[in-house]
């Protein structure tokens, strides 16, 4: 009898963490069942100056672990990424060196169902004041 209310007193005070994870999900992301778009971030261009990054937030929410690719549900997301320390700076005119990553401008993207999404990050020069995140390709999935 003690085993039951020990075991029963502890889901109870289990419960408001449980209603807390449930209450914060990343709702934006999708299921591969569900209508979603996907946004790859792992594709270089070199000879256009555009680079893989790993997406680190989307509208708002900060992702469990650096994505290379997210289902995301339809609508206007926001996208927050990082420069990979793997990029070739010897493509970046002006860059010297420097492995360390930075945030970049985060890119807002309107995302239709059954679309794929490339996104990389643009460095025409060694200026990080003029990297961006772009979406350089967009096709049907």
């Amino acid at each position: 009898m003690q085993y039951k209310i020990k075991l029963t007193v502890t889901a109870l005070l289990m419960l408001p963490a449980m209603v807390l994870q449930a209450a914060s999900p990343q709702d934006f992301i999708a299921s591969p069942n569900e209508p979603h778009g996907l946004v790859v971030t792992s594709v270089d261009r070199e000879a256009a100056n555009i680079y893989s990054v790993y997406a680190v937030a989307v509208d708002g929410q900060e992702l469990a672990r650096r994505e290379n690719a997210l289902w995301l549900k339809p609508g206007e997301h926001t996208i927050k990424a990082i420069n990979k320390t793997t990029m070739n700076r010897n493509f970046v005119p002006g860059l010297r060196g420097d492995r360390s990553r930075e945030a970049i401008e985060p890119l807002t993207l309107n995302v239709e169902a059954g679309k794929n999404y490339y996104v990389g990050l643009k460095a025409d020069s060694g200026r990080r004041s003029d990297w961006k995140l772009v979406v350089w390709q967009v096709e049907e999935q």
